[in-house]
């Protein structure tokens, strides 16, 4: 909590408004790393060098993808103890889930994973979820929204599912320009339909009781890193 309300929510935030200023462009908020793929793999000093040039930039959230979690936890461990005041996020399907990682976790406090799931999938991510809510850990999932999933994802019966489980937030990310190229993306007015949908979740009377984040909306700018050091935009794919 202190590292989102302290240095995220406000060093950061005066930091990214003072670029925001300086460059009359859009701040990123967040940095979604892909830490390898066919072009290379981003070692640690890369990880920290990324690290500490996007704290200049005001960014303390940061979502490692692709991270073997096993071969690298102490890479992971160093990587979050030298930078305490950031939040990471490991990017994982349930099938990836390192068990072994979870007690240093609780010792460091601002690592945690996220789970990729998708309606109607396997239950081993789901069971993952369930597993790190029985840890003690703070249980977060992430969806990639599509033409296929996006009013189920907006319905009551899924969000259960999901609470059920233990998940305390859900990120929804649509145009994320890293791994392979999603087809069936949504249109304007899908999406403001389904911004609709998410609020009156927060806003009717007895709201779910999970924390629903649309990383597409307005307003919410990221950074992408490939896992060769480049630099992409929304509107980018990676090969």
């Amino acid at each position: 909590l202190l590292n989102i309300f302290l240095y995220h929510a406000i060093q950061g935030e005066k930091r990214r408004e003072e670029w925001q200023e300086k460059l009359d462009l859009p701040a990123a908020s967040f940095m979604v790393v892909e830490a390898q793929n066919r072009q290379g793999t981003l070692t640690y000093q890369d990880l920290d060098n990324l690290m500490t040039q996007g704290k200049d930039l005001g960014i303390y959230f940061y979502f490692l993808r692709d991270l073997d979690l096993k071969a690298r936890q102490r890479e992971i461990i160093l990587l979050a103890s030298k930078h305490n005041d950031c939040i990471f996020y490991l990017w994982i399907s349930g099938a990836c889930l390192d068990r072994g990682l979870a007690a240093y976790m609780k010792k460091l406090g601002n690592v945690h994973f996220l789970v990729e799931i998708q309606p109607g999938e396997e239950l081993e991510d789901l069971d993952a979820l369930a597993w790190i809510w029985s840890q003690g850990l703070p249980v977060t999932a992430a969806i990639h929204l599509d033409k296929k999933n996006y009013k189920e994802v907006a319905e009551g019966d899924f969000l259960d599912l999901l609470i059920q489980r233990g998940v305390q937030f859900l990120c929804c990310f649509q145009d994320l320009p890293l791994g392979a190229k999603l087809e069936g993306g949504l249109d304007p007015q899908e999406k403001i339909w389904l911004r609709k949908k998410l609020a009156d979740l927060d806003s009717r009377e007895g709201a779910k009781k999970i924390l629903v984040v649309d990383y597409d909306r307005g307003g919410l700018e990221g950074l992408f890193v490939t896992g060769s050091g480049d630099l992409l935009s929304r509107q980018e794919g990676a090969d």
